[in-house]
């Protein structure tokens, strides 16, 4: 008698839209988001410049001065310039070694840096740093922007001054003076930091760690008023989370009554976007100011990456905007993502590691993780983990059902590193790119041995992949789906058959 089937879509084209627990979905996706309805490849890097030979070293911010076409990083307790020519320069030493600092430049030749202690100035005529010099008991500086000719700064004193934040001018050509100082008002908190509101030539978001609020440059000698129509019932975990591009501002959000969220703020309006999975994961971060967070676009879409590098955290988000989705980004070894932050220099996108301060180019077309700095070896040059782990399959009644046959549709046959004719002696090619499929009927707890293989080689491209099971009797089922690969990746949703 012959067994009727029916054909049902799996969800292999999604993010990480795991709930509480695993029994609910543990549906997650690794180093990959979605476009035109398809799982891409996210880019991988190679590595262009070594800062510092020092073991440990990690980089601690870097910044563009678009003006004068260098760039500014810090390397542990050094700051260097990387000119046009790529040519690094040392330039001095600051009091910290260690956390997050913040960068950014006015019109007159000064680079202002802070490292949550101290504030310095670069000027970049003279290439001197100079130590700034502040009352600690009003205001140690903690972050800082520039806005409308004066450098805004965070407060981090934890005393009763700490609501107080303030703007700073041009003194001389290596310091800056006082020009005035606010308090945030909505509740009593400590002012944190301060940002320029995309698209809002006056408008700042001033954060406290439960709330922020929205000031306004007004021109006159009290030149902010606080919008007092507006504000944020979130405040700031970790300044080194806020991150802004022309349109957004992203930060990590707490507030006194709920774990932490990551907030978005556009058109004078902040929602959340972590889901209730994601802001489970998050309320599990135990040092959440070891972190950082950035915005990176590539390829018409716009990401927000938030990277926890404690070994007792260890992970990084990135939410895609177009699609709304998140996933993981790791790196070869399946840690956190190493940029501090990205970079757009000399037509390119570059980061600096939180591993070792290293130059990096990232790009769509850098298929691995290479840490060679010229001619590539395998070695150093690194697959990059590729993981789709789909929502499960289950009938509303919890019905049981067999199935089998999962079928995948993926572009294949366009790795140049495997041609045709390795495989004529396919036991002894040390590289051959497969696909595992594992998977689950105990609500992903377990997973079964994988099932593998492997990838058409260059020019062969039939781009169906069929794994025959059968997969067993049961009331749900997830896949787990690892690509393995030194080319790009491909796939659109697949199907399986149940009865």
């Amino acid at each position: 008698m012959m067994t009727m089937y029916k054909e049902t879509p799996v969800q292999v084209v999604g993010g990480c839209e795991f709930g509480r627990y695993p029994k609910i979905s543990k549906a997650e996706l690794w180093n990959m988001y979605i476009s035109d309805g398809w799982l891409l490849s996210f880019p991988g890097w190679k590595k262009e410049l070594v800062i510092s030979s020092v073991i440990g070293s990690s980089c601690r911010g870097s910044f563009v001065s678009t003006r004068n076409k260098i760039i500014i990083v810090v390397v542990n307790n050094s700051v260097y310039t990387i000119d046009d020519g790529f040519t690094l320069r040392f330039v001095s030493r600051i009091s910290t070694s260690v956390g997050p600092v913040s960068i950014d430049e006015n019109l007159s030749n000064q680079i202002a840096i802070v490292d949550g202690l101290n504030c310095y100035i670069y000027n970049t005529e003279i290439k001197s740093l100079t130590k700034q010099t502040f009352d600690k008991d009003q205001f140690i500086p903690n972050y800082v922007c520039y806005q409308n000719a004066g450098f805004l700064f965070g407060n981090g004193v934890s005393n009763s001054n700490g609501s107080k934040w303030f703007e700073y001018r041009i003194d001389t050509p290596t310091t800056i003076k006082y020009v005035s100082e606010f308090s945030l008002q909505t509740k009593p908190d400590y002012a944190l930091a301060v940002i320029r509101i995309p698209g809002s030539s006056s408008n700042v978001l001033v954060f406290g760690s439960t709330v922020a609020e929205i000031w306004t440059n007004v021109g006159g000698l009290n030149n902010y008023q606080r919008n007092s129509s507006i504000n944020v019932d979130y405040g700031c975990l970790s300044v080194s989370t806020i991150a802004a591009n022309e349109k957004y501002v992203m930060w990590l959000a707490s507030n006194t009554n709920s774990d932490p969220v990551i907030m978005m703020f556009a058109g004078n309006q902040a929602i959340t976007v972590s889901t209730a999975g994601i802001s489970t994961l998050l309320g599990r971060v135990r040092y959440p100011s070891d972190s950082c967070a950035y915005f990176f676009k590539k390829d018409g879409h716009l990401f927000y990456i938030i990277t926890f590098y404690n070994e007792s955290d260890n992970f990084t988000l990135c939410y895609d905007i177009e699609s709304k989705t998140f996933s993981f980004l790791t790196d070869a070894k399946e840690n956190y993502f190493p940029p501090r932050n990205v970079i757009y220099f000399q037509e390119e996108t570059y980061f600096f590691s939180l591993n070792n301060g290293s130059m990096y180019k990232i790009d769509t077309n850098l298929t691995t993780y290479d840490e060679n700095i010229g001619t590539s070896t395998d070695e150093e040059d690194a697959v990059i983990p590729r993981v789709r782990v789909t929502p499960p399959i289950r009938y509303k009644t919890s019905n049981r059902f067999r199935s089998r046959n999962f079928n995948l549709i993926i572009d294949q046959g366009n790795d140049p590193k495997f041609q045709a004719l390795s495989l004529k002696n396919a036991e002894g090619i040390p590289y051959k790119p497969r696909v595992d499929l594992s998977f689950s009927i105990d609500g992903n707890y377990t997973y079964s041995t994988p099932q593998s293989q492997m990838m058409r080689p260059l020019g062969v491209r039939k781009n169906m992949f069929n794994f025959t099971g059968p997969f067993g009797l049961s009331n749900e089922i997830s896949f787990k789906i690892r690509f393995i690969t030194r080319s790009f990746v491909c796939a659109q949703d697949g199907t399986l058959e149940v009865w």
